[in-house]
């Protein structure tokens, strides 16, 4: 329940973070990118279930997010979210390298259905949001999920169902 209720509040967070500072966008990419971390770390908690997370947060994206952009970033987070979740249900891999990949696939799918929607087609940008995204991911996966190195202790999850 954890990771659920710090998976729903980042995304609440996020969404109102955009709202009042628009112009930190890169540093809330990289919020972004520890977001698909806990996403993950939800799946890994409560198996399928963690979807309905998931719709709980493209809601909270509908409706906290700039009217501007509300479209392109629900369905942004719709594709990357269940991209993600795909991702990391097929495979079979230790968590920290399953959250790498899943998320090595679902945030360059999520910039681009984002920013294609807003017609937004700088490469460069594309390029810079997409690394602030894994860099956070890369932070957060380190940080979170790679507490398993010697002398540590791993952080606990039950197997997805």
């Amino acid at each position: 329940m954890l990771w659920t209720a710090a998976y729903l509040g980042s995304c609440l967070g996020i969404n109102l973070a955009y709202s009042w500072a628009p112009d930190q966008d890169m540093l809330w990419s990289a919020c972004i990118g520890a977001i698909f971390v806990l996403r993950d770390l939800v799946q890994a908690r409560i198996g399928h279930w963690s979807l309905v997370p998931m719709v709980v947060a493209c809601v909270l994206s509908w409706v906290l997010g700039d009217p501007a952009v509300a479209v392109a970033s629900t369905a942004a987070f719709a594709v990357g979210g269940t991209l993600d979740w795909i991702v990391f249900s097929l495979s079979r891999l230790p968590l920290r390298v399953r959250v790498l990949a899943s998320s090595a696939c679902s945030v360059p799918a999520d910039t681009a259905v984002f920013c294609m929607m807003l017609g937004l087609y700088d490469p460069v940008m594309w390029g810079v949001t997409i690394a602030s995204k894994m860099a956070g991911v890369a932070v957060s996966c380190a940080v979170v999920v790679g507490r398993d190195h010697p002398g540590r202790r791993p952080v606990r999850v039950r197997a997805a169902a």
